[in-house]
């Protein structure tokens, strides 16, 4: 007889630092020490990791956008007289309230799991201003034991860093 198929579905996590995201497939039947060596080898193949990958405040200067001396025109079936059309030559960049991810100029680290801990968010529903606690749970206990649910988030810290993360914001 051939043996029996596993119907067991991945678990999918997101696992987050400062403002990146990892999204991870793990079985239930993986232990934490195996979620952790998936995480790092993610981390490993994908550059690295950015110690400093804080968001800060972009300034236009910092965009390098030329002036924008180009006419756009205006399609539409409108008529207009010319000087209604001088008003909308250029469009300007406004940029005093975005907030953006701006890489530091540290180059990415090569880590291990002992560089990295994992700790859950007590309020999965409003992780950026709930309480993060570490696992208290053995690394060679199985994921089963954390009672998670597809696209819950963990958040993991390097070394002896804070825990920190942050809300992408769009605007």
């Amino acid at each position: 007889m051939p043996p029996k198929k596993s119907n067991e579905k991945p678990l999918i996590l997101k696992a987050k630092r400062q403002s990146t995201t990892y999204m991870l497939d793990v079985s239930l039947k993986n232990t934490i020490s195996q979620l952790k060596e998936k995480l790092v080898n993610m981390i490993n193949t994908t550059g690295g990791l950015y110690v400093n990958n804080l968001p800060h405040k972009l300034d236009t200067d910092a965009l390098h956008i030329p002036d924008n001396d180009i006419e756009i025109p205006q399609i539409g079936l409108k008529n207009s007289s010319d000087s209604e059309n001088e008003e909308v030559k250029s469009r300007s960049v406004d940029d005093n309230g975005s907030v953006a991810t701006r890489i530091s100029g540290d180059s990415p680290v090569q880590i291990t799991t002992e560089d990295i801990t994992l700790a859950i968010f007590d309020d999965q529903n409003d992780i950026y201003h709930s309480k993060i606690r570490n696992l208290e749970l053995d690394e060679s206990a199985k994921i089963a034991e954390l009672n998670l649910h597809d696209f819950m988030c963990l958040a993991f810290k390097f070394k002896d860093e804070e825990f920190k993360i942050f809300q992408t914001v769009y605007e």
